[in-house]
């Protein structure tokens, strides 16, 4: 999506986006809406009052929340017209560097590929080996430079395989999405390991990894969860301000050493418990679910966060996670050992 919007980087983007990527992010977070599904019409519509020879007719006949990949694939299929105003014999290309927000222009000769680039990137300031991204989209060494191209992200590492199959999209959603929960949150000034993408990436591994060693060992009473959409998992649930929608949390509880006890699984959105995960005497490892329709909210950030208790009933649970979570109030529930983070609500 943000390749075939880049046409417009030079031009005034409409709602005070600066470039394609953010207008492309713009578009999927206000046309996907969770258990309502995606507005292709509506979509393809705007598309078009920007791009008149956009072709989006098969945009306009999705009704299932896509990828921002999926889109990209569609939108990069269509024949749009170039309106870059380079010379014959030169295409500029302006390469950004989400990690420390360095930006560079390369000037190439036409017909270069990306590997011509990635050659000049270390006389800019760039070292190599570096992945190049046109939003969601890795490029690869044999793809011809564009001059309709807006910004392209260039990553030390490529977006990792644990990250796609965790629910994740692209390499800069979940750093950005941080930094703007923790500016929403009011803590002050962002901490040190925010400012940079594999900083912030490492905090969320870490969880990972600690609550897989701990399924593993049986070493705690608790559980590994995440928002389900349309049957995959999504670590980004994006709704319209005011609007309900459907909640889906699957996930896995266990007890520690495979002991007796009766374990509950409760979800929370802040500081508020709005859903029932999960219930039972798990001798291993066993498989949970829960649903639940979640009321509009204002615009902004939330965190999505399970905890564990030990109860003989769901109802005591609910009231004990209840009591804690607004004693907690909004707090940072995202760092590696706030185990519980499960993911984020977008809302705009």
């Amino acid at each position: 999506l943000a390749q075939a919007l880049s046409l417009i980087v030079m031009a005034d983007l409409p709602n005070g986006h600066t470039d394609s990527e953010q207008f492309a992010v713009h578009l999927l977070e206000k046309y996907t809406v969770p258990g309502a599904g995606f507005d292709g019409q509506a979509c393809a519509e705007e598309i078009q009052k920007v791009f008149p020879d956009c072709d989006v007719s098969q945009l306009k006949s999705w009704d299932v929340s896509p990828s921002c990949a999926e889109l990209a694939e569609v939108l990069r299929s269509s024949e749009v017209q170039e309106t870059a105003s380079a010379p014959d014999d030169v295409c500029a290309v302006t390469v950004r560097v989400a990690t420390v927000g360095k930006v560079v222009d390369v000037t190439l000769p036409s017909g270069s590929t990306v590997a011509h680039l990635r050659a000049q990137l270390p006389q800019c300031g760039i070292s190599t080996p570096v992945y190049l991204f046109n939003g969601a989209v890795e490029l690869s060494d044999s793809d011809r430079v564009h001059t309709h191209w807006g910004h392209l992200r260039c990553e030390s590492a490529p977006f990792p395989e644990w990250a796609k199959e965790d629910g994740w999209e692209m390499w800069d959603e979940l750093p950005r999405i941080v930094r703007r929960w923790y500016c929403e949150l009011g803590s002050g000034e962002t901490q040190e390991w925010m400012q940079n993408d594999h900083e912030v990436w490492s905090q969320h591994k870490q969880r990972i990894d600690g609550l897989l060693e701990a399924k593993s060992s049986g070493s705690s009473w608790f559980s590994f969860c995440y928002p389900v959409v349309n049957g995959l998992r999504r670590r980004v649930i994006r709704a319209a301000a005011g609007q309900s929608f459907q909640l889906h949390v699957q996930g896995i509880m266990w007890n520690r050493n495979n002991d007796s006890c009766i374990h509950q699984v409760i979800g929370g959105l802040d500081d508020e418990v709005v859903l029932e995960v999960g219930e039972g005497v798990p001798s291993s490892p066993s498989e949970i679910s829960g649903s639940a329709e979640i009321a509009g909210r204002d615009a902004g950030t939330y965190v999505l966060h399970v905890d564990t208790d030990l109860q003989y009933h769901m109802r005591n649970a609910r009231v004990n996670k209840t009591k804690q979570f607004q004693e907690q109030g909004k707090c940072d529930r995202f760092q590696h050992s706030c185990r519980g983070f499960i993911g984020f609500l977008v809302v705009e």
